[in-house]
């Protein structure tokens, strides 16, 4: 080959292998890849993956972790929870942006960031999904706090069980002196709930659910309408039945809104000659002592499924915004609040439990979403961590 040539290849592959581009490709570091629950090198144990939105390419590009080292147990107002140190790790090269102390509440699965003002909030389960749309993204972070609490409940079992002990037994001693404070109102409650039986008959209605439902109802979730007809029961609520909001926010759900008192079931009638099955408050803990046994606590107790939307124009035209399906599950919209409260309405599922004369009222939250085309969709999401109790205390 030519001299002249052969120094001109030998310079081009030069070029080629040795350029700062080809450089930079051949060694970039890549987002270090780590599952839940995975420890780091620095000791810290992972709890979610973070991801930009699809706007962005939905690239890695952080993590929430927690240092095991700072998991300890604190007491407040005589109740154990358990605190721990929170990091945020940002970019390939996992920055640490220091730490922040969070509180768990593991009985009543409430999680809390420890800053001034800072109220207990609920762990969703299953975390409420990020929204493309509206570019909200990671903003639940229940995810991560519930693997924080599997890991602690696996790992330090001492630590959760006495936490958890100590929440039961304060909500316990709460319940007992709350009880012994209603006690004025058991008789008429019970004379209440008694004639709620005859109206039944009286409407031409049959105690089921079957008999107030557009949808097939799913009694392996749903305890029998004549298990509570006729009964009295103690209704403990931590979340106000609302939500709450300020400014342009998406309606969230808020607890320390604490209320309990004594409500029963009863028939009411309903709008075109329906009937209609709703809760009643019989010591106005919930609708206020001028409307005890007068306006009912949640309406429509029903399985059902709608459209959502709105009529627009002289042909009447339907314009629909979005749909639900309550899936066999029996649902009540709560009434305490009139028309749209705080752009968003509350509905509560009742639903079994594995304990007998025990029930929960799962909240769902419908709201209205604005895409960034100003197209509406409203959505009903279910809370499944979050709910009221309803317990048995005369039948």
């Amino acid at each position: 080959m030519n001299k002249k040539y052969f120094t001109l290849l030998c310079t081009a592959v030069s070029l080629i292998c040795f350029s700062p581009f080809t450089t930079n490709v051949a060694l970039a570091k890549p987002f270090p890849i780590y599952n839940r629950l995975d420890t780091l090198e620095n000791g810290y144990v992972v709890t979610e993956l973070l991801r930009y939105s699809p706007h962005w390419g939905e690239k890695p590009y952080g993590y929430r972790v927690f240092d095991p080292n700072s998991i300890r147990l604190s007491e407040e107002n005589g109740v154990k929870i358990i605190q721990l140190d929170i990091h945020y790790l940002e970019g390939k090269k996992l920055k640490d942006f220091g730490p922040f102390r969070v509180s768990l509440d593991v009985y009543h699965g409430l999680h809390r960031e420890d800053f001034d003002g800072e109220d207990w909030r609920p762990i969703n389960n299953p975390p409420i999904l990020d929204d493309p749309e509206s570019d909200t993204w990671n903003s639940d972070v229940s995810g991560s706090r519930q693997a924080a609490i599997d890991y602690i409940k696996d790992t330090h079992p001492d630590i959760y069980w006495e936490a958890w002990n100590s929440e039961k037994a304060a909500e316990e001693r709460a319940r007992a002196e709350e009880l012994e404070r209603l006690r004025w109102a058991l008789d008429s409650a019970s004379e209440k709930a008694s004639n709620s039986v005859y109206l039944f008959e009286q409407y031409g209605k049959q105690v089921s659910w079957d008999d107030f439902s557009q949808d097939a109802v799913d009694y392996t979730n749903v305890p029998p309408l004549s298990d509570l007809i006729g009964r009295v029961f103690y209704l403990n609520d931590n979340y106000g039945l609302d939500t709450v909001t300020s400014g342009n926010i998406s309606p969230a759900l808020q607890t320390q809104r604490r209320a309990s008192g004594l409500v029963h079931f009863t028939i009411l009638p309903g709008a075109n000659g329906t009937y209609q099955v709703a809760l009643m408050d019989d010591t106005g803990a919930f609708v206020g002592e001028d409307n005890i046994n007068r306006k009912p606590i949640a309406v429509g107790f029903s399985a059902y499924h709608e459209d959502y939307g709105y009529y627009q124009g002289l042909s009447d035209v339907f314009h629909k915004t979005g749909s639900f399906n309550s899936d066999g599950r029996v649902i009540g919209r709560i009434n305490i609040n009139d028309g749209l409260s705080h752009n968003g309405t509350v509905s509560v599922s009742l639903e079994k439990t594995d304990n007998e004369g025990k029930y929960r009222l799962v909240y769902y939250v419908t709201k209205r979403v604005e895409d960034s085309y100003g197209g509406e969709t409203t959505l009903t999401e279910r809370n499944s961590g979050v709910y009221a109790t309803l317990e048995l205390v005369h039948q």
